[in-house]
Parts: structure tokens; sequence; C-alpha cells
């Protein structure tokens, strides 16, 4: 659930471009009673205080998928602006990930999906994430 940001400052979150054999990128779907239900968007959280954004990036990908981040190359970032149902700035750290184990999801995500770069743009992607804008190899 998003909150007023009553400082006014941007927020900064992770996330995990993880692609399998076939070059298909992981999505997960937000379970249905979380804030964007329903939406797709890459593993990822928020980074929290006194963390490190490699750190929180190992932390959220774990919590989320149960996946072991065995390597993490840094990508680029983005800022994602107040705008409609999303009134905080984030700033979005996006890693290209190689993880190792099986995929079990928490309760933040009801389903999973290893999607092709190209077909990404027809999911309704949360968080205001412009994940049309991956360019991964």
């Amino acid at each position: 659930m998003s909150s007023e940001n009553k400082y006014r400052f941007p927020l900064s979150s992770v996330r995990g471009i993880i692609q399998n054999d076939n070059g298909e990128i992981l999505l997960l779907k937000r379970a249905a009673g979380d804030f964007c239900g329903g939406k797709w968007c890459l593993p990822g959280g928020k980074v929290e205080y006194g963390k490190r954004v490699d750190e929180a990036l190992v932390l959220e990908l774990k919590e989320e998928t149960d996946l072991d981040c065995a390597e993490a190359k840094f990508l680029f970032y983005l800022d994602s602006l107040p705008s409609g149902e999303y009134r905080d700035h984030y700033i979005v750290f996006y890693f290209e990930c190689k993880v190792k184990g099986e995929i079990k999801l928490n309760g933040e995500s009801e389903e999973y999906r290893w999607v092709n770069p190209n077909d990404i743009n027809n999911y309704d992607v949360a968080f205001g994430n412009k994940v049309s804008n991956l360019n991964v190899s």
C-alpha cells in the first residue's frame, strides 16, 4: 500500500531483471488484496533505511521469490514520478540478476510468468515502472 510521502523527497527501490535460458524475463502478478493487485511487476521492492541498494535487491528477491541472487549487475535507474494512483516519487534501480533455486512466491504475488521481452508491453505493469525501456541481451 502506498502512503503519502510526508517528507517530500524521493524514495528508492530496486527491481531485478531475471532471464531464463530462453531469454524470457520473470514477471510477478501482484496478489489481489495488495496495492496494485492484479498488475505485473519485476521482482523487487523498497530499499529499507540503512541498507545498501545491492543488499536490498538480494533481500527482496529472496523474500518475493525464494531465489538466491548469485550475481547482480547494475544496469540503469529511472525516476518514477508521482502521477495518477502513484503519489510517491521513486528512484528505481534496475539490476540484471543471475539466480539459483526454484521460484516459491510469498503472499505479495499470486502468479509468475516468464515473458518474452517483445511481449512485455502487453502486460498491465504496476508501480509506474517503465518496463518497455528494458534493453537486455
